[in-house]
């Protein structure tokens, strides 16, 4: 898929597998409307990926610790 093929394309791997073989938790990021789009983006992805996903509220993104590592993937989302 071009998704597939672009997340590759960005991170230097030569396939999307690759990619996500490396990636063992994901954290999404969104405020207001964004944060409802991460709700939903976290049911399909711990559903269909089996990747384990955590929510964070951006406005209080900078202030939590949130616990990452060199496989943990942040998404933040933005409707602007």
């Amino acid at each position: 898929t071009v998704s597939a093929g672009l997340a590759a394309a960005v991170c230097g791997r030569s396939t999307y597998a690759g990619f996500a073989g490396n990636i063992d938790r994901i954290s999404l990021v969104g405020c207001g409307t964004a944060l409802h789009a991460c709700m939903t983006a976290k049911s399909a992805i711990e559903r269909f990926a089996r990747i384990p996903c955590d929510l964070n509220i951006a406005s209080e993104f900078h202030i939590g610790h949130p616990v990452m590592n060199a496989k943990t993937m942040v998404v933040l989302i933005s409707q602007s």
